[in-house]
């Protein structure tokens, strides 16, 4: 389960870090991909630790930090270890005068040193049992009296002695170097010690916000940037968390308490029933525990420390087992050595990082919270592909004008909210979701995100997404961009579609392996705004399949370039109706002759109308809903005419769309298809893309745009 410290469905609207987040080369490997053995260290017989990549200060509403308490058992043989003295904390504290317990506690304290001196020797940061470690700045071997190390079913050993340890550590950006290094230090602790866990263990992972990093070495000179980070770090290495809006804790502790049921069915048996995992929702008396008595209780809290008590407290001041702590957050918090954070103590225990991962791995995303207003910028978990998915890195994405209606009016997302826009992506895959996927990861790729995939995993305007090997995807060709091949997917789908598919005009599609057997020479296509980036795409596609007549509607200052591409005849859309009729007339040999029209552009179709056979059966595909008064639907007077709205998604592309991208890259690669102009934003820079889709309100052609959602390269 991810944190869902900053739930996507209820984004605060906070204020954006002017800095940005890049992440570095080596985050194509996950947690779960570390190597066990790699070239060991001559000093070690330990794997190298990973040397950590610095990174800015990350672009999010919530600058989040994590981190994590292990719980587990080690076995062992107490003759192979000394009874060294107890600290006088432990010796005062914590054990009886006994000699049976103090004998259990002296071989106990002996195993934990012995575990955190073989962390050290590994290159780890570790800090000395019992020694402090208020500010979590190093990784931390300790005791939990609520482990059970001796229940039946323990597995058998040799050994037979059983000790408690609890593994803290350090509080840790959130980036995969973070999850790299706990990996490491799991697969040390597996290699020298037995370790096991049982229903008693648990895993806790502590969830903060960061706040701004106490240096002036930050400043607007970009190419000291990585120099300046480390000196920063080195200055002020502590990532200390400043705790989180109101908002976002009303938010969090409304989900968890309202949604118990819902998290506790991620969780096994075990954990829900433990007493320090209790439910939010038990923190309400039977009286007060209606759903709209708990949610106006948590609302009414003005402060965190009202929340924080409300949530993780008993009216006389004990603190309850909670399976979310907020008590963390509250300024008379004395746990955690005053960390600022939120605990999420009910997940089951494990030693395998992979698990820690699927808590902590969250990207940077651009939200479509309400119709009507601006994307947001916000947090939500990085998907895990599926059979027949990659998931890619996201380097590009394109913003498009059914973006600006998705956003404004709810096109196609009407009832998804919230949403992330971005339907033409690329970028590297980052991992498979089967062996025998014909991607690998590291390979450059594009595509389009599916119009019906029921989440927005898929979007551009997001860090990573998810794309469908079968429907959608293609390889980049060596001599192109990324961002070159991400700006064609829907247009080109679009034109293809309208063109070539059975539902659209009907053309032979112009795949190499069929284009042969069909001669479209003495056929005739009519595209209206053929100046759009679809229209240019359709008078290519047209030029491929070798239709012999190509006339374009268009500016008539876009004669020259669309001749170049393609288009037979250029006809001036701003001439009168009547004349741009009796022209096309005239170039096909007349009226009867009018069977196939494309409108790229308009929201009303009478020039198609009065252009079309009157009495030969036609077709008309167009790009706008076409509304029950318009010409082409007066079947008394109007032509015989089979008009249509076309929607680009690739997956209405069958059963062409395997044949399309596997040709695609070919098309651009041979010249066929030009690649258009556009322009760049740096970043998933919510001001600067809502004033992209600002461009798209008013159906004026402008230049098109691609953003980088990690900031460019």
């Amino acid at each position: 389960m991810t944190s869902p410290a900053a739930p996507s469905g209820s984004l605060p609207k906070l204020s954006t870090n002017p800095t940005s987040q890049t992440t570095s080369s080596s985050d194509s490997t996950s947690a779960s991909q570390v190597p066990t053995s790699p070239p060991t260290s001559s000093n070690s017989p330990f794997l190298s630790p990973p040397q950590p990549t610095p990174l800015p200060l990350p672009q999010l509403p919530l600058n989040l930090t994590f981190g994590v308490e292990f719980e587990f058992i080690v076995a062992y043989n107490p003759a192979n270890y000394p009874r060294p003295s107890l600290p006088p904390t432990l010796r005062s504290h914590r054990f009886s005068s006994t000699s049976a317990s103090i004998l259990a506690a002296q071989y106990n304290h002996s195993v934990r040193t012995h575990i955190a001196d073989t962390l050290r020797t590994a290159g780890l940061p570790v800090s000395s049992p019992t020694a402090p470690n208020p500010e979590y700045s190093t990784w931390t071997v300790d005791s939990d009296q609520s482990i059970d190390p001796s229940p039946p079913n323990r597995p058998p050993h040799r050994h037979h002695a059983f000790v408690d340890v609890e593994l803290r550590t350090p509080a840790l950006r959130l980036c995969t170097d973070s999850l790299r290094t706990i990996a490491y230090a799991l697969s040390v602790l597996r290699s020298a010690f037995t370790c096991f866990v049982n229903e008693s263990c648990g895993l806790h992972v502590h969830v903060g916000n960061l706040g701004p990093i106490p240096s002036t070495s930050f400043h607007h000179h970009h190419h000291h940037h990585q120099k300046q980070q480390q000196e920063a770090e080195s200055q002020s290495p502590l990532l200390k968390s400043i705790g989180f809006p109101l908002p976002t804790l009303h938010s969090l502790a409304v989900l968890t308490t309202l949604f118990n049921r819902a998290f506790n069915s991620l969780h096994p048996p075990h954990r829900i029933q433990n007493p320090y995992c209790r439910s939010p929702a038990s923190n309400f008396p039977p009286a007060s525990s209606s759903p709209c008595s708990m949610l106006s209780a948590i609302l009414a809290t003005a402060s965190v420390d009202e929340l924080a008590v409300l949530m993780s407290r008993e009216p006389n001041g004990q603190e309850r087992g909670m399976a979310v702590n907020f008590l963390n957050l509250a300024s008379f918090a004395q746990g955690e050595g005053g960390l600022k954070t939120i605990e999420f103590r009910q997940h089951e225990a494990s030693l395998d990082a992979g698990v820690v991962g699927a808590w902590t791995k969250m990207q940077k995303a651009l939200f479509v919270e309400k119709l009507g207003e601006p994307v947001i910028l916000g947090t939500k978990a990085i998907p895990k592909p599926k059979e027949g998915q990659v998931l890619i890195k996201v380097e590009s994405t394109m913003i498009l004008p059914h973006d600006t209606y998705g956003r404004d009016a709810g096109l196609f997302i009407a009832d998804k909210l919230p949403w992330i826009l971005g339907t033409n992506l690329g970028g590297v895959v980052h991992e498979i979701g089967s062996p025998d996927s014909p991607y690998s990861v590291g390979d450059r790729v594009f595509g389009q995100a599916a119009v019906s995939y029921p989440t927005s995993d898929m979007a551009g305007l997001q860090e990573y997404a998810l794309l469908d090997v079968q429907h959608g995807l293609a390889k980049v060709p060596d001599s192109f961009t990324i961002d070159q091949l991400v700006s064609l997917p829907v247009n080109a789908v679009t034109s293809f579609l309208a063109l070539f598919h059975p539902t659209g005009l009907g053309f032979p599609a112009p795949f190499p392996t069929t284009s042969q057997e069909n001669d479209a020479s003495s056929q005739n296509i009519v595209i209206i705004g053929a100046g759009s980036q679809v229209g240019k795409l359709a008078i290519q596609f047209a030029k491929l399949a070798g239709i012999g007549t190509i006339i374009a509607v268009a500016a008539g200052s876009r004669t020259t370039e669309l001749k170049n591409i393609g288009a037979t005849h250029v006809l001036d859309r701003h001439e009168p109706q009547a004349d741009l009729v009796t022209q096309v007339h005239d170039i096909v040999g007349g009226k009867e002759n009018v069977t196939r029209i494309f409108d790229c552009a308009n929201w009303t179709y009478g020039l198609a109308a009065a252009m079309a056979a009157p009495e030969q059966s036609s077709k008309l595909r167009v790009l706008h809903p076409i509304g029950p008064g318009d010409e082409v639907n007066n079947k008394e007077s109007g032509p015989n005419l089979d008009a249509a709205f076309i929607v680009g998604a690739t997956e209405a592309l069958e059963p062409l769309s395997k044949e399309f991208w596997r040709f695609l890259p070919e098309w651009v690669i041979e010249g066929h298809l030009k690649i258009s102009p556009f322009r760049f934003i740096e970043g998933l820079d919510a001001e600067q893309v809502n004033a992209a889709l600002d461009g798209y309100q008013d159906g004026k052609s402008v230049l098109q745009v691609i953003v980088h959602p990690s900031g460019g390269k």
